[in-house]
């Protein structure tokens, strides 16, 4: 699989990254190459090592006590994967695999122990990530349960074109290829839920949706759904 070689996504960790401290990172670990469906990290197993992704998409899911799997979030190029159990030492707290061929730099605990001891700015930036999704699944579960569904899925959408929008034509295109049940999973709603506001939303002009890609046409218009307004 050849790696994208344009420039970091803005809302992702790479793109914060100062060049030196970057490349300093990927110099710590493998290239490695994940197929479609492909677990990088399970719940429950001990933090031993992270990833870097260069390319593709991974979904995050939560694996609950009674079998049902929950998808909480996707994640793309530039971003790291399993930060979390590496820094504290324990065990994971999701699932995350492949959607469709992933390309990532996989890097051991130790040694990314010692590159934050050795760079205090890419130290900063990282634990700010770590805040920074912590935020937003603290904001979630309030959302889920205070917002109507049009706010949740406008949310949601919001959220993904913020931090993995690509400029095109028409809009901006979430460059994730987040199905309806990725989507419903992220923000507590059905299926059938997230087809209706997404139909709404496409008769409005807020958004143009092709196959596991969305293009939003309006992100303010989104933003004020997301904020209490309805589609």
């Amino acid at each position: 699989m050849a790696v994208h070689d344009g420039p970091w996504p803005a809302g992702s960790l790479m793109a914060r990254l100062s060049p030196a401290d970057r490349a300093a990172l990927l110099e710590l670990g493998t290239r490695v190459q994940f197929a479609h469906e492909q677990v990088l990290v399970r719940q429950g197993e001990p933090g031993l090592e992270l990833y870097v992704l260069l390319d593709g998409f991974v979904k995050v899911t939560f694996d609950t006590h009674n079998g049902t799997v929950l998808p909480l979030m996707v994640r793309g190029r530039g971003d790291l994967i399993g930060e979390f159990a590496v820094l504290d030492g324990q065990e994971r707290t999701a699932t995350v695999s492949a959607i469709g061929a992933v390309v990532a730099v996989r890097i051991g605990r130790s040694r990314f122990h010692d590159y934050l001891a050795r760079h205090p700015q890419a130290r900063s930036q990282i634990e700010a990530g770590v805040l920074a999704k912590t935020r937003l699944s603290i904001r979630r579960r309030i959302e889920n349960r205070s917002l109507d569904a049009n706010a949740k899925v406008a949310g949601g959408l919001y959220d993904l074109a913020t931090a993995y929008g690509e400029p095109v034509p028409e809009g901006v295109m979430i460059a994730v290829p987040v199905s309806q049940v990725v989507l419903g999973g992220m923000v507590d709603v059905g299926e059938s839920t997230v087809e209706r506001v997404l139909r709404k939303l496409r008769e409005d002009g807020v958004v143009l949706t092709r196959y596991r890609r969305i293009v939003v046409r309006d992100m303010d218009a989104l933003k004020d759904i997301r904020d209490g307004g309805t589609p």
